[in-house]
């Protein structure tokens, strides 16, 4: 069984927008043309929160850029996480470019510039740590191996104690990547350096990786494009510095732009991007018939009316096969339980623990949806309702009548008939509880009712 789903499989820098069915393809031919057209230096931070698609999107447009859009900047891809462990962020940056484009001279002097902006002690401690610098970082390992053996330790030593040294060691490397960035003419020969996934390294590293980029990438024609969710990039700055240091004006001294990731489209009525990354999931997976029918109504209820992200899709469906395969054969009434309980499990455990703690209403699951209207959830006319909210509202309330000890309402009682069986008529809080607890929560960790006494 398949629990945990992989990402899109993507041929990185050869293939384009293949792959997408978010329909992002013109906002990346929108980001190519913005690349082109910038001189000075730039760095743009492409915003979106964990599981919008950012990494996804960036990979195809490192392709898709030149293939698709005839851009002419050099686009290099760089996966900050990956590389976290180098701890140097200008070793690796150089690293990725000695891997992607021709030396006809000029890199290997930048490579042999950044060696020495290298902390010695560090890139010593390297060597001796290791078979050989060269074995772990290539031909930049060239360089500062060669750095090393040609510098004495005294003059390394002196050499950092003077803070002419090290800007002119700054002011050289910057001078041999802006002559890199040009060709033989003096024309343009951008740069872009596109680094993903910066929001999950350690939030000293990712600090560090931005003033890399201000002191030593900042020349003309060379830009960089961030896949970093700026609310995490804040949390960092808060971290190393503390929380009254001003975030969003530390970050502002780094990023030029922060352009956000078009969410998937939504459609109001029956189509949503999400829902087709659903149904694609759903092909790849054991999903039984009538839980997949049920599952896919109560999907477009709240995709219609909220966010919900590829990563959203993802854990919900691992939830839905991790239910007892009994929950196929339940009446429809049961089946419905469940599959709101899957979706708040994963999209509001806020909700699911008022159930699980006895307080469930029908106002609380119209919250969930986005359905209620002055904080209730209207009785839905069966004749303009659409389907999905006429069967999830009298199906709640019938249930909540009962375990409540409510009044019974006529057309919610004509509306369910069978839909719990012939049970109905035992139904209480425990059952529903208890259901919840032995076909939701039977894989979930969290106690629940503690969870709600936070809240």
């Amino acid at each position: 069984m398949k629990l945990v789903f992989d990402d899109l499989n993507i041929d990185v820098g050869n293939e384009g927008f293949e792959q997408d069915k978010l329909n992002r393809k013109e906002f990346g031919q929108k980001l190519s043309a913005l690349l082109d057209a910038a001189d000075g230096p730039m760095v743009l931070s492409l915003d979106g929160e964990w599981g919008t698609g950012k990494s996804t999107f960036l990979k195809m447009w490192v392709g898709a850029h030149s293939r698709d859009f005839s851009g002419q900047s050099k686009v290099l891809y760089f996966d900050a996480f990956e590389h976290e462990f180098l701890d140097d962020p200008l070793t690796s940056l150089v690293l990725k470019l000695s891997d992607s484009i021709p030396d006809d001279g000029r890199l290997e002097r930048l490579k042999r510039a950044a060696a020495k902006l290298v902390h010695p002690f560090a890139r010593l401690g390297l060597a001796a740590a290791t078979a050989g610098v060269s074995e772990l970082v290539g031909p930049v390992g060239d360089a500062v191996a060669q750095s090393a053996r040609d510098v004495s330790e005294d003059a390394i030593a002196g050499y950092w104690t003077e803070a002419s040294g090290k800007l002119d060691a700054v002011q050289r490397f910057c001078t041999l990547l802006s002559d890199l960035a040009s060709d033989e003419d003096g024309g343009s020969k951008r740069l872009v350096f596109v680094v993903d996934e910066l929001d999950r390294c350690r939030p000293d590293y990712a600090l560090q990786f931005l003033e890399v980029i201000k002191h030593f990438f900042s020349v003309p024609n060379v830009h960089f494009v961030l896949g970093a969710n700026m609310r995490s990039l804040r949390v960092s700055v808060e971290a190393r510095y503390g929380s009254q240091i001003g975030a969003d004006a530390y970050l502002r001294k780094f990023i030029h732009f922060a352009v956000s990731i078009p969410e998937a489209e939504v459609l109001r009525g029956r189509s949503n991007d999400t829902i087709q990354y659903f149904k694609k999931l759903v092909r790849d997976v054991d999903l039984p018939s009538k839980l997949y029918e049920d599952l896919d109504d109560q999907l477009r209820l709240y995709a219609e009316r909220k966010p919900l992200s590829l990563r959203d899709i993802q854990r919900i469906v691992a939830k839905a096969l991790l239910l007892p395969a009994a929950v196929e054969r339940h009446f429809v009434g049961f089946r419905v339980i469940s599959v709101t309980a899957v979706l708040m499990s994963v999209l509001s455990r806020q909700h699911l623990a008022k159930i699980v703690a006895g307080r469930a209403s029908v106002d609380l699951v119209g919250d969930f949806f986005g359905l209620n209207q002055n904080g209730e959830f209207p009785r839905p006319n069966r004749n303009t309702a659409e389907r999905e909210v006429f069967i999830l509202y009298h199906t709640w309330a019938r249930i909540i009548q009962h375990t409540n000890q409510e009044p019974e309402d006529e057309e919610t009682v004509e509306f369910t008939k069978g839909v719990f069986g012939r049970t109905s008529i035992y139904l209480s809080r425990t059952t529903l509880i208890d259901h919840i607890r032995t076909t939701v929560l039977e894989w979930d960790l969290e106690d629940f009712e503690e969870q709600d006494s936070r809240h």
